[in-house]
This record gives C-alpha cells, structure tokens and sequence, in this order.
C-alpha cells in the first residue's frame, strides 16, 4: 500500500518548480523596475519593450547567476507578471484598476 501525501514537501519536484517560478517572477519584476516597463502581460509589449526586457534578464541573471538560474530548461515563457502583480491577483484587499492597466 502507498503511503498518501500530506503535504507538498513530501513532493521534491513540486517544491523545486515552485521555486524556480518565483525566481523568475522576481526577475521580471525586477526588469520591469528597471527598464520602466509598466504592461501588465506580454501581449502589450512591442519588440523594442521585449528587447528591454531579454537584455535585463540576460545581464543580471542568466550571465550574472548561470544559465540554469530558471531552471535546466530549453525555453522559457515569460507572461510578464512579476511578482508584486501576481500577489495582487491572489489578494482579498480591494485595489481599484489604475488607467495603466
């Protein structure tokens, strides 16, 4: 008989993705910081905005930190929301739509 899971540090790889989401949320919200990026999502973005966003990625985390900082991946899918966004999303407190998003 297989023992049942009671919670999410008896699953590894659970953990170790979750982790890497948050590095990688961070980052963005970091480079959006940085460059003064305001969109909420990746569809707002042009490609000068998308060039910002590879350039500061790159620099100060796949250089700076090693390429598998994202974990040992081929891709990466960014949707642009940084963590300070996805919190929000994830809040009971009421915040009201600002024009910018």
């Amino acid at each position: 008989m297989v023992k049942p899971l009671t919670r999410w540090s008896d699953v590894p790889s659970y953990l170790e993705e979750r982790d890497v989401a948050k590095r990688l949320r961070e980052a963005v919200q970091f480079c959006k910081s940085d460059a003064g990026l305001t969109q909420s999502n990746d569809q707002e973005m042009g490609a000068p905005e998308r060039m910002l966003m590879e350039t500061c990625l790159t620099k100060n985390y796949l250089v700076a930190k090693g390429m598998n900082y994202f974990g040992q991946r081929d891709l990466i899918y960014l949707d642009m929301r940084g963590q300070d966004e996805v919190d929000r999303m994830y809040s009971k407190e009421y915040t009201p739509k600002t024009d910018d998003e």
